[in-house]
């Protein structure tokens, strides 16, 4: 589910230096947001990760009003960055390099009680983030290796109105459909759902 801060953490506010200070903080957007569910790499129940090669996540569709962030901090600085930015653009698509990473879903607060989704599919990458310790790389444009099948997750969000006692079904809804792979097999998981690549 997506709330707003004042639902997290009643009375609380963010400091105005933090870099998402004005998308989510109540005196400023106040967006709902949930960054608790990640999408994490399966190491035990897969092959691993080809050298040079990533995990590829492009994004498919997604309802309107719904965003997506990826939060880094590194050397002191903090960024708060938008990635999947549009379906069938070239900042669709991230390389991911296995590593746990939750990004941070983020709704207007406009769609206050509006089921909304977000739907993935996931393919082995032919190249690999540009820096080796970076979980994401939004930048570098790569391609199926082929011979891998590839996998497909929805991720559904519900953004929970104020009061949060409002009689409202909510929560996360995942589904993933996979296909047959070929030859070897990647997992990702995200939640209690995961595909196969």
């Amino acid at each position: 589910m997506l709330k707003p801060l004042s639902e997290w953490s009643a009375g609380n506010s963010l400091d105005p230096s933090d870099p998402w200070f004005g998308r989510i903080d109540p005196s400023a957007d106040g967006a709902y947001f949930n960054s608790q569910y990640g999408f994490v790499f399966d190491a035990a129940g897969s092959d691993s990760i080809p050298l040079g090669q990533s995990i590829g996540v492009r994004m498919t569709a997604i309802s309107p009003g719904l965003e997506v962030y990826f939060y880094r901090s590194t050397a002191g600085s903090e960024l708060f960055t938008p990635v999947f930015l549009s379906v069938g653009s070239v900042k669709d698509s991230v390389l991911w390099s296995g590593g746990m990473w939750h990004p941070v879903f983020v709704a207007d607060p406009a769609m206050a009680g509006v089921v909304m989704s977000a739907s993935f599919e996931f393919f082995l990458a032919d190249a690999a983030p540009t820096t080796p310790t970076t979980t994401l790389d939004y930048a570098t444009l790569a391609a199926a290796v082929p011979g891998y099948s590839v996998g497909a997750l929805t991720v559904s969000f519900t953004a929970v109105p104020e009061p949060a006692n409002a009689a409202w079904i909510v929560g996360l809804a995942m589904l993933g459909a996979t296909t047959l792979r070929r030859r070897r097999a990647v997992r990702v998981s995200f939640g209690s759902s995961s595909v196969r690549v």
